[in-house]
């Protein structure tokens, strides 16, 4: 332990070249990367090469003793505050003792704003360093030193005022009157000063007194030097920033005349002093039992020894960001640096004032092309060109937590194929976990109770139609239902209308037959609202700040949005979702199920009957599988749909030669059938074309590695985040010839017969593929061949080209565009 704290700089581990350990096997990668971009990659990297990892705790966390430190800190806080009460009646008046000389005061004169400005830093500054402790491993021991240093200053300070009662510094300060042995009226007042935290900008501060030393320098100072000692000292310009705001909070503190300068400098001598020599004794072992340490003489030292007892190793900012010691790996994969606290997402920090500024900007300079394109770069854009610098497998890291992107076709079939057992599994996310409790299929964790609920809802789907030619018939009835609501709006311009609400009730009620036995009218006005809210609940939890609660779970339950909005629409799917489920329950038929809740509830009685006490089914299981059917098979096939409707306004040849295939196949009076698909390959190769470059999951759900494993030369850790991008699969250059461009002949041969693909994966790959795949192979055939057959589709005259970004959600959505339609 020790001889490993020898090689600890400040509690970091030092990096080390990219030769080997001892102990550990060099295997070099291959790189297809052109040698500026592989140089570039070698400069950013940010990883640490030690040879063996460690253990997840290697130091006891003691929460105990933290706490006692809390109290110690606690007490003093409130000592300090009737302290100042107390000293309150003894300041004399100013108009008889006016303040005393202060050289600072005589070149400076008071700037009234500037001690708010002081307090606002202060107030910055303890929610950086509260935000930072949040992700140190050790959260209690620098909790404990914390408490402890600032409980010891505060004793102090309650010394200083008691022994020394000065005037105040300035006329301009109001002191409440004194209350001459008011018993009651002085504890209102202790109670005030410590609701308002003893700020001035709270109106709380109103007591004159607590002068010979600044409590405000004190935090000011603490907080800087705890902030800069327990984060990476690579984070320099986040040290810069504590320290301008920490040194022009304490400037401000003399420029507004609220402190003498002898008040500002004792207590920043005091405050660095108790700091120093607390962390030195702290970090040098030898110096705790030498008898040559006179620092062991202080009259504390008895209470730094049973606080650091057990910390037998130097502690600091090397267990800021990871929980799990990626750095003991010294082939972790590459990767950009991360930021302090938000990891590679400080993009989520910049506000949204800013970034619609940004945008309006961005519009403005392309007004010429009429294309609306995105002044930020969608996660899985940037995610494929990062690719290109660092190669197909490297990391970034969501706050504390790493995540290992995979990109091309042969990196993440070799992940969830070949390496199939460690990477299957799901991750603890907390926007995920916090609704889905880690149940049903989508999100469940890889093991056997998941095997168990999928065999089942595989199997029962497939008993009500799921992949047979049986569900054909539930299909076209619902596209009837689509072509008499967009007949309404034939005929030319004066009919543009937006096709989602449409496709969206239709793809939904074709999951709500097979999985509640009942569809829906297109007017229900709470099943629009509930798929609306679907979608937007899709988009904001991956693409908005709400992404936040990923970094801090507690942000979920702010009272403003987008975390509201995300409560929102949770609440209103959930008491949707079961009350579907209430009603199948209260007329449930044994010997007559009717869809796939009937059958679940069979099921689940029919394991209790039996006695099994172990058994998974249960009504709260069968919730979390019916909302993975209906969102998960509702938003993609909608949002494939609505793409393919917009690539065919863009490109009206090809939906001439889709048309011109079906009436050659079909015919203007037969009812087009899956029957057909087979003649049919130009339109199934437009559809897997719209497929591939649009993505509709670009980043798939996300994996998690089981057990740690060495994956093409790099080792992954138990525990990390994998991520597939199935959107650079896809954009990949080597397999896809000129993949920017819209070309549904990739998929055909020389004879115009279907080509296989085998880099096309758009409903994944390996054990957590698609479930609904066949189901939504069907809608998408079925749909979009008798759209074809029945309309031609064109954007409004006039209309610019609507953006092909997309709107980046779990799902990857088109944005808002108006179609005009014609009976063809």
């Amino acid at each position: 332990m020790e001889e490993h704290a020898s090689d600890l700089s400040n509690g970091f581990q030092s990096s080390s070249p990219s030769g080997n350990d001892e102990g550990s096997q060099s295997q070099p990668k291959q790189s297809t990367l052109p040698n500026g971009l592989r140089k570039s990659g070698r400069k950013h990297q940010d990883y640490i090469k030690i040879s063996v990892p460690e253990p997840k705790n290697r130091l006891p966390l003691e929460w105990w003793k933290t706490g006692i430190a809390f109290v110690y800190a606690l007490f003093n806080l409130v000592l300090t505050t009737v302290m100042i009460t107390v000293v309150h009646e003894r300041v004399p008046a100013k108009e008889t003792s006016p303040p005393l000389p202060d050289k600072f005061f005589d070149y400076v004169g008071r700037v009234e704003w500037a001690f708010s400005i002081s307090e606002i830093n202060g107030m910055i500054l303890v929610g950086l360093w509260c935000c930072q402790w949040l992700f140190l491993r050790y959260k209690s021991i620098a909790a404990r030193r914390f408490f402890f240093i600032m409980g010891t200053l505060y004793l102090y300070r309650c010394m200083t005022m008691y022994v020394t009662t000065l005037p105040v510094p300035g006329m301009h300060m109001k002191c409440a009157p004194k209350l001459h042995g008011d018993s009651q009226a002085k504890l209102q007042r202790i109670l005030r000063l410590i609701s308002g935290g003893g700020l001035s900008i709270t109106g709380s501060h109103i007591l004159c007194g607590d002068f010979l030393y600044s409590g405000h320098t004190v935090m000011l100072t603490l907080t800087y030097l705890f902030i800069k000692e327990y984060s990476p000292r690579r984070f320099w310009w986040y040290h810069l920033l504590c320290w301008l705001l920490s040194a022009v909070g304490v400037v401000c503190i003399l420029v507004g005349h609220e402190h003498y300068t002898v008040d500002v400098v004792i207590a920043y001598y005091i405050t660095t002093r108790l700091f120093w020599w607390y962390h030195t004794m702290a970090n040098i072992q030898t110096l705790r039992s030498s008898p040559q340490n006179y620092l062991s003489r202080s009259w504390w030292n008895p209470v730094f020894r049973f606080f650091e007892k057990n910390v037998q190793t130097q502690f600091g900012s090397g267990d800021l960001v990871c929980k799990m010691n990626y750095g003991a790996f010294s082939n972790f994969p590459p990767g950009p640096k991360p930021w302090p606290v938000v990891g590679n997402f400080a993009f989520l920090l910049i506000p949204d004032w800013v970034l619609k500024k940004i945008n309006a900007d961005d519009e403005g300079e392309i007004t010429k092309k009429k294309v609306k394109q995105p002044a930020i770069l969608s996660p899985h854009v940037m995610l494929t060109d990062l690719a290109k610098i660092y190669g197909n497998i490297y990391s970034i890291f969501c706050g504390n937590r790493p995540m290992v992107i995979l990109n091309g076709y042969e990196t993440v079939r070799d992940a969830l194929v070949n390496h199939a057992e460690e990477f299957s599994d799901r991750p603890t996310i907390p926007t995920i976990t916090i609704i889905t409790k880690r149940k049903g299929i989508v999100f469940a964790p890889y093991g056997q109770v998941w095997r168990q609920q999928r065999r089942f809802s595989h199997s029962t789907l497939r008993h009500f139609g799921l992949g047979k030619l049986s569900l054909e018939p539930c299909i076209l009835e619902e596209f009837q239902f689509v072509k008499k609501e967009f007949l309404q709006h034939s005929g030319g311009n004066g009919g543009a209308f937006d096709p989602s609400l449409t496709i969206s009730n239709a793809v939904s009620n074709i999951i709500c037959s097979m999985s509640f036995g009942r569809r829906f009218d297109y007017q229900d006005q709470e099943f629009k609202t509930l798929l609306g809210l679907m979608s937007r609940g899709l988009e904001i939890s991956v693409n908005s700040k709400a992404i936040l609660i990923n970094i801090c779970s507690w942000l979920y339950y702010l009272p403003f949005d987008p975390f509201k909005e995300l409560r929102k629409v949770e609440t209103d799917i959930t008491a949707f979702l079961k009350g579907i489920i209430a009603q199948h329950r209260d007329s449930l038929d044994p010997a007559n199920p009717r869809d796939f809740i009937d059958m679940y509830l069979l099921e689940t009685s029919r394991q209790q009957q039996q006695g099994k006490l172990d058994s998974s089914f249960s009504e709260d299981y069968l919730f979390y599988i019916i909302g993975d059917l209906f969102i998960a098979g509702t938003d993609t096939t909608t949002n494939t749909l609505l793409w393919s409707l917009l690539y065919m306004c863009l490109n009206p040849d090809v939906q001439e030669k889709v048309q011109a295939e079906i009436d050659q196949v079909v015919g203007p009076d037969r009812t087009l059938s899956l029957t057909d698909k087979a003649s049919m390959p130009f339109t199934e190769a437009t559809i897997m074309e719209v497929q591939r470059m649009t993505v509709v999951v670009p980043l798939s759900i996300p994996h998690m590695a089981s057990e740690t494993t060495l994956f093409q030369g790099y080792t992954i850790p138990k525990g990390t985040l994998i991520v597939p991008n199935l959107w650079s699969v896809h954009r990949d250059p080597s397999v896809w010839e000129n993949p920017d461009e819209f070309n549904p002949y990739r998929f055909l041969d020389e004879n115009r017969q279907m080509l296989k693909k085998e880099a096309f994966i758009p409903f994944g790959i390996g054990r957590r593929v698609c479930m609904g795949e066949q189901l939504a192979k069907m809608e998408l055939f079925l749909m979009f061949a008798n759209l074809m057959k029945s309309f031609i589709f064109k954007l409004p005259e006039g209309s610019a080209k609507p953006s092909m970004d997309g709107r980046f959600g779990l799902t990857l959505a088109p944005h808002t565009f108006n179609v005009c339609v014609s009976l063809r």
